[in-house]
């Protein structure tokens, strides 16, 4: 049932010929074209003729299938038929040196009448091992042809056999991977924020002068990405590589009652989203250790990590300032970047020469601060550290006054994944 789909394109070729020069045919006449190469070169002539006529069926215009089912009727040294086929194709592209030659070399043996038996039968046509250049053809003499033909939109190129033991895809001299997986970062201050913030309030102290505050973040996080790889040789390779990774939400909850003093003043409040997210651009070394299914192999390189915080902050804090106008809900995103590291491990699966799997594990060291930005209140903004450990945004004069710092994203951790990897040759 392999070629059911292409039955079906040629029944309805039947019935509309007009669509038989359409792209959808003539893709089926070069699959069957290529099939019927691939058994000329291993010797099954009489099969590759089917493959030949499928081909022209398909596509009527298609002269090069009518070439090569001449070159498998001169195989079987079925002559007629491979003078009618070489006709076909010289009707069909006029003027083809090699084709026309073919044809008189052919009309020249049947008209001499030549027998075997008491007459030397004239060297016959023979077809090439290599393709050539119609440039490089010339003119043969009489008796003799000689087939040169460049088969430019579907060269047929075997599979290469290295005889080594490895899988195909160990030699692949290009591979893309796709990756999805898990991802733990350690976040040591944002973590440190939220038990800071925590503790405040457990402890009966005041979070910023609020009377009740709530903050949370874990390490937990996904990564996606891919990277395009380059072979030196089966043992030796580098990639450039280019991954999303997006850490736990830090979410922080304050709110503090209105002072009884104060008639009719709303409650203040302060919630926050922070985001932490990370796009490293990276080039790695590749050590693999190939096998008869695949490779394992560890990596190593550096890499720049271009990292972002996503802002939602909606607070209101009258009362603390005295301020009715003190309140906003400012969002958008704090970006900053610095050189990181990462060293992984792993094993390349082959599903077939050109696909594989992978399983990975990657650590990664990437440290991050000096967030700033511009978010929708038209301020700008940095996120910063205090010195009671807590971490919220702030306008960026206050660092370095009152203990304050700018604030670190700790993308230090690991991924553990699967990817989907493509090979070339």
């Amino acid at each position: 049932m392999t070629h059911s789909w292409k039955n079906l394109l040629l029944l309805a070729a039947g019935f509309c010929p007009f669509l038989a020069g359409s792209p959808l045919f003539a893709d089926a006449a070069r699959d069957y074209d290529q099939a019927g190469m691939a058994l000329f070169r291993a010797g099954q002539y009489e099969k590759s003729i089917q493959y030949f006529n499928n081909a022209v069926q398909a596509d009527s215009t298609d002269w090069q299938a009518y070439e090569d089912m001449g070159n498998a009727y001169m195989k079987l040294d079925d002559k007629p038929n491979a003078l009618s086929s070489y006709q076909k194709a010289l009707q069909l592209n006029p003027g083809d040196s090699t084709l026309q030659a073919l044809v008189d070399n052919l009309n020249d043996q049947a008209g001499t009448g030549t027998s075997t038996e008491d007459q030397t039968q004239p060297e016959t046509a023979s077809t090439p091992t290599e393709s050539q250049d119609d440039a490089a053809y010339s003119a043969p003499a009489p008796t003799t042809i000689i087939v040169r033909h460049f088969r430019r939109h579907r060269m047929f190129r075997p599979l290469p056999n290295y005889n080594d033991g490895m899988a195909l895809m160990d030699h692949a001299s290009i591979w893309f991977r796709a990756e999805f997986g898990y991802d733990y970062s350690a976040q040591t201050q944002l973590m440190n924020s939220a038990t800071a913030t925590n503790n405040e309030n457990t402890n009966g102290n005041l979070f910023f002068n609020f009377t009740s505050a709530h903050a949370s973040m874990s390490h937990n996080g996904f990564q996606t990405g891919g990277e395009i790889g380059f072979l030196l040789n089966p043992y030796n390779g580098i990639a450039i590589g280019a991954r999303f990774i997006e850490a736990s939400d830090y979410t922080l909850s304050a709110v503090n009652s209105a002072p009884s003093s104060v008639s009719g003043a709303p409650s203040d409040f302060e919630n926050a989203t922070f985001s932490p997210r990370v796009v490293p651009i990276t080039l790695d070394y590749y050590l693999f250790l190939p096998d008869h299914s695949g490779r394992f192999f560890v990596s190593g390189g550096v890499g720049y990590y271009f990292s972002a915080v996503q802002v939602n902050e909606n607070y209101s804090l009258s009362n603390l300032n005295n301020d009715p106008n003190s309140f906003g809900n400012p969002y958008g995103d704090l970006n900053a970047g610095n050189i990181g590291f990462q060293i992984g491990v792993g094993r390349d699966f082959a599903v077939t020469p050109f696909l594989g799997v992978s399983l990975y594990a990657r650590g990664y060291f990437a440290q991050i601060s000096n967030f700033q930005g511009t978010l929708s209140d038209g301020q700008n903004w940095a996120l910063v550290k205090y010195s009671d450990k807590t971490v919220d945004i702030d306008n960026p004069s206050s660092i370095g006054s009152n203990g304050v710092k700018a604030a670190t994203i700790d993308f230090t951790g690991f991924d553990i994944g699967a990817s989907l990897n493509f090979f070339t040759f």
